[in-house]
């Protein structure tokens, strides 16, 4: 037969009645080799073949099946999950970049005419050598043109949004008017002033703001209130020791909470550490739901939180008016694993 791989091999007897034999050497649970991803593929090889055959011949399946692969902890789950999802990312994100041709916002028709005496213009100015004098005057007109007109759009535009909120006040507008004085300036600094010391290389500035961030992670002694944080201890040990010993049964989660919960996920975000995003998940549920829900009830089962999802992209972000030069006037903006945000969402929605 056509289906198979190096793992698999079938074997079509037409005899009566007809047979089907399935060869089988799949792979063990080894991680260091990343077999469990490989284990899948080969199971969802055999899936196939029964649904195909299963009606017209009677499958024998021989060979070396190694079961031991089949029994994975959260880790490993969490490890085939992340595989998938960045194998497909691969597949489905392009080689190369597209640069995407025309203007990226909705350009007016008078803008759009500049535009084009703009290119027509620099291409006769490049065609003739790039000369001074008529050429190079007319291409620079053209430029101003276009950008008086820009800022006149730009104008007309933010004018029209003031008309809207005073007329008819909205929420969405208000938010609009927000982002909008927000803008979009990024900054930087050539230094970071390090005990009386100044750094200046890129790559040393990095270390410094991870060591101060691992720094502002300890706990310290300082500022602490002691009441406060002893009853909090004691809450956690009462926590825990009613969990341990209570007679409850246990209520595992459902593949339709857990595609709640990666519904509710939002979109337009920034990708984690393992290159996955909102998007990834709620495209491919129907796949990765029955992973998920498995790993997310070994989760709930051990009590034990992957390592995996306790980590995070940590970008420092400036207060407001404050000097960049100076470790104390940052705050850390954290990106955590897009799984460890459903997990929170399955919560959110029972």
């Amino acid at each position: 037969m056509d289906e198979g791989n190096g793992r698999i091999i079938g074997i079509l007897i037409n005899s009566d009645p007809k047979i089907c034999v399935v060869c089988v050497y799949l792979p063990t649970n080894n991680a260091s080799v990343n077999s469990i991803v490989d284990y899948g593929e080969c199971l969802d090889i055999l899936d196939h073949i029964i649904n195909n055959y299963s009606a017209t011949y009677k499958i024998v399946i021989a060979g070396k099946c190694n079961g031991t692969a089949q029994n994975v902890d959260a880790e490993s789950n969490l490890e085939l999950l992340m595989t998938i999802l960045q194998k497909a990312t691969k597949v489905s994100t392009p080689r190369k970049i597209i640069h995407l041709k025309g203007p990226k916002w909705k350009a007016s028709p008078t803008a759009k005419i500049l535009i084009d005496i703009c290119h027509k213009t620099y291409r006769e100015w490049c065609e003739n050598g790039k000369p001074e004098g008529q050429l190079k005057h007319k291409k620079i007109k053209a430029q101003r043109e276009l950008r008086r007109q820009f800022r006149m759009e730009k104008t007309l535009d933010r004018q029209d949004l003031y008309n809207q909120i005073m007329e008819n006040p909205s929420t969405e507008l208000f938010h609009r008017l927000i982002k909008r004085n927000r803008g979009s300036s990024v900054v930087k600094t050539p230094l970071l002033k390090i005990d009386n010391s100044e750094v200046n290389d890129p790559v040393k500035q990095r270390g410094c703001f991870m060591k101060y961030f691992e720094d502002l992670a300890i706990p310290k002694d300082k500022g602490y209130d002691e009441k406060y944080l002893e009853l909090c201890t004691i809450r956690h040990k009462l926590i825990s020791e009613l969990c341990s010993n209570s007679t409850d049964a246990f209520v595992p989660f459902t593949e339709n909470e857990i595609q709640s919960g990666i519904n509710h996920l939002h979109t337009g975000k920034a990708i984690d550490e393992f290159d996955i995003c909102a998007e990834q998940l709620k495209t491919a549920g129907d796949i990765l739901v029955p992973i998920i829900t498995k790993t997310f009830n070994s989760i709930l089962c051990n009590g034990a939180f992957p390592d995996a999802l306790k980590s995070g992209i940590l970008t420092p972000i400036l207060k407001k008016l404050k000097d960049p030069s100076i470790l104390d006037n940052y705050r850390g903006i954290t990106v955590t694993p897009v799984s460890s945000l459903s997990y929170l969402n399955v919560y959110y929605c029972l």
